[in-house]
């Protein structure tokens, strides 16, 4: 007896009915890439510009104090303008790096730790400045007063005005650099500890 001849239709219909079950389970469960990088979410044009300011605000520190220097403006020798001025340029200096670097963990440390520098550094030059400012002020007209405290002739007439001058200039260089540092603080901040609001 002949044996019943097997039904291709059928097995090719079973095998048609479940291709597009199987590529719609594919689709439905997209691949999972757990390595993607996460969205960056630093303001890289503002920190370019305050690090920008930083340098400037530093190299006008460091002129004023070597200025004041030279006309022996009150505690000029201590010359907080222009140690000032240098860590306030090393601050923008590693601001510019961190963006250029597209702010990687380390460099952002960096520009965090020299932001509190140099916001320190320039509190102390206000200070200076300002106590520099009074000293000069109180002096009699073409006097002012020596290292041993006793009054000197100042020589030529303008120069107690120009120191003057030079302090008040170095407040406001400082002032501006602790506008510019407390911002940088912030944006170091936020990124360390991705305080951030999508």
């Amino acid at each position: 007896m002949a044996s019943s001849p097997s039904r291709p239709g059928r097995s090719s219909l079973t095998a048609a009915s479940s291709t597009p079950r199987m590529s719609k389970s594919v689709i439905s469960s997209p691949p999972t890439d757990s390595h993607a990088p996460r969205p960056s979410y630093f303001p890289h044009r503002l920190t370019a510009t305050l690090s920008a300011l930083k340098m400037m605000t530093g190299t006008l520190l460091v002129a004023l104090g070597t200025a004041a220097m030279v006309q022996q403006a009150g505690y000029s020798r201590q010359a907080a303008g222009i140690w000032g001025g240098i860590v306030t340029i090393i601050s923008g200096v590693l601001g510019a790096y961190t963006v250029r670097t597209q702010a990687v963990r380390g460099s952002v440390i960096g520009f965090l730790a020299s932001s509190v520098l140099s916001l320190v550094s320039s509190v102390v030059v206000i200070i200076y400045s300002a106590t520099g400012l009074a000293r000069d002020s109180s002096q009699p007209f073409g006097l002012r007063r020596n290292e041993a405290g006793h009054l000197v002739t100042w020589e030529g007439g303008d120069s107690r005005e120009a120191a003057m001058l030079i302090n008040t200039l170095l407040i406001i260089m400082g002032v501006l650099d602790v506008i510019f540092s407390l911002p940088s603080l912030i944006i170091s901040l936020r990124e360390l500890c991705q305080c951030y609001n999508p």
